[in-house]
């Protein structure tokens, strides 16, 4: 069984207990297999401890799962890696709750899309 595999077996309380340390660790393949369900039911903790490279392989239904607080708590490098269509998968109410920080971490690229 492959760790994705395990760990989109796992209850919400059981993937919330999973240590900083144990989430990056996952290797990107891993990430990019983990349900929304699991994506959306990271603490801001364990969210905040994903690696860039792992934050970019998120997908767009990924995106549009996670909650408001979890929006606030994407770290700069976080948001600059999100491609423009996650951040255009993102509810109003997501992308209103960007932080001016995180705004300003936003590409070029990003903005224009």
């Amino acid at each position: 069984m492959s760790i994705s595999s395990f760990i989109n077996s796992l209850s919400t309380t059981q993937v919330q207990s999973l240590s900083t340390t144990q989430v990056a660790s996952f290797s990107t393949s891993d990430v990019r297999a983990l349900s929304t369900t699991v994506i959306s039911s990271l603490t801001t903790s364990q969210q905040i401890a994903l690696t860039t490279a792992q934050v970019a392989v998120l997908t767009t239904a990924d995106m549009v799962a996670i909650s408001t607080t979890q929006v606030q708590a994407l770290t700069t490098t976080q948001v600059a890696v999100l491609t423009s269509s996650e951040l255009n998968a993102l509810t109003t109410t997501n992308l209103q709750a960007l932080t001016t920080t995180q705004v300003q971490a936003l590409t070029t690229s990003q903005v224009a899309a």
